[in-house]
């Protein structure tokens, strides 16, 4: 499957002002925002809109990445056990994925989260499904946009909670 042109609508604007609270935040620490990492990824299968499933593909997808080499090799390690026929495929855009979220993140105190499925954004924006079904109960369109939006405040208390004072 190739990449197509699909625009995620709406989650950058969440995004920009969970950033903006986030950099107000001072002492911030890599385990608040693993923490909070942990409760965006935790909530999309818990909460509705769940992460649409099939074989479970685009839900192995995801990935977190830190900055500061924390943890890098653990992210390298675990690579998700995908099925069917584009398999390979998926393990090769999972690797790419990976690489790059890793030079957007550097040396520099972040979480780089997303999913590598080559139509994770054409799922997470299909807001028209065409038959108003999905595969798995309670998923839907936006999964990772909601649960970032409804957990801002949890993800806020997680990073301020684990912050360490400099003087």
């Amino acid at each position: 499957m190739k990449r197509g042109k699909v625009k995620l609508v709406g989650i950058e604007k969440v995004m920009r002002n969970l950033q903006r609270e986030i950099k107000n935040i001072e002492g911030l620490s890599m385990k608040g925002l693993i923490r909070a990492a942990i409760i965006i990824r935790r909530d999309m299968d818990k909460t509705s809109p769940l992460i649409p499933l099939d074989k479970g593909n685009l839900r192995a997808s995801f990935y977190t990445v830190t900055g500061r080499n924390f943890l890098s090799d653990i992210a390298e390690s675990k690579n998700p056990n995908f099925r069917g026929k584009g398999k390979a495929e998926m393990s090769t855009n999972h690797a790419k994925d990976l690489s790059g979220a890793k030079s957007i993140a550097g040396d520099k105190l972040i979480v780089v989260m997303g999913f590598s499925a080559v139509y994770a954004m054409w799922v997470h924006e299909m807001m028209g499904n065409s038959n108003g079904t999905w595969s798995r109960p309670g998923s839907g369109p936006k999964f990772f946009e909601y649960s970032i939006n409804r957990n801002a405040a949890k993800v806020l208390q997680e990073i301020r909670k684990s912050a360490t004072i400099k003087n």
